[in-house]
């Protein structure tokens, strides 16, 4: 089966008792070349999902696996349908919480390498293309509100990074180990390319991704993201306070 022809099996799920929207997210929504589609549905409640998807199962004549809070179904030998189903009201709460700044702390998880980044997920649903909903609008909603806050956002991002910066590189000179010396450099990289892309106001998208999105920062932004490779000149650089001068 064609990956495209998915989006024709996916109507399965348009109207079904309990479902309000029916999204398109990820890297399908903006790019011609593909070989994932990621779908966000969201539901009153999660009691329906099992039957939901046993019966999307014989209609793709696919098993799938569950990864995290993601239902993924393999089509051909390098192509993958990945569904995960939100409730509404639980999602709008993350969503608000990420935008005030509360949870904007990347977490590890077993399929995602350098953790999950909460400003991707703004900025999956900033770019998210809507395939079905009821009368309830919920994603244009939740976009206006994040164009809305976004500036908020960044300025306290930016501070938050900047604090985690400055922290880590206070143990530096005091690493214990050499896994410990790396993980912490990593750790500087990761929150420096966040940062950059904070004070650019735009949403970092992932590590495998972002190297595309430099491309519209400015010079001084691309400048610090492209040297950080070379960790002595990025740590003496961030050691000099310079890489927080704009």
């Amino acid at each position: 089966m064609s990956l495209k022809n998915i989006f024709n099996k996916l109507e399965f799920f348009y109207g079904k008792e309990g479902i309000f929207s029916v999204i398109l997210v990820g890297s399908a929504t903006s790019n011609k070349d593909y070989n994932d589609i990621d779908i966000l549905i969201f539901v009153d409640n999660i009691n329906l999902v099992t039957k939901y998807l046993t019966e999307f199962s014989i209609i793709l004549n696919e098993n799938y696996i569950i990864c995290d809070d993601s239902y993924r179904f393999l089509i051909n030998k390098n192509e993958e349908v990945s569904i995960v189903f939100q409730v509404k009201n639980d999602f709008l709460k993350k969503i608000n919480g990420i935008l005030k700044g509360k949870d904007i702390y990347r977490r590890y998880r077993n399929w995602t390498v350098g953790g999950f980044f909460p400003e991707s997920l703004l900025k999956d649903i900033e770019k998210a293309t809507l395939l079905w909903e009821d009368s309830n609008h919920i994603l244009k909603n939740i976009q206006n509100k994040i164009n809305k806050k976004k500036d908020h956002f960044f300025n306290i991002f930016s501070k938050s990074l900047e604090e985690e910066i400055r922290l880590k590189l206070s143990y530096y000179n005091n690493s214990y180990n050499l896994v410990f010396r790396n993980t912490l450099v990593n750790d500087l990289q990761v929150a420096t390319i966040r940062l950059m892309f904070a004070k650019e106001k735009m949403f970092f998208p992932s590590l495998k991704r972002y190297n595309k999105e430099i491309l519209k920062m400015s010079n001084k932004s691309r400048e610090i993201i492209n040297g950080i490779e070379n960790i002595d000149n990025f740590i003496k650089n961030l050691l000099k306070d310079e890489t927080f001068s704009f």
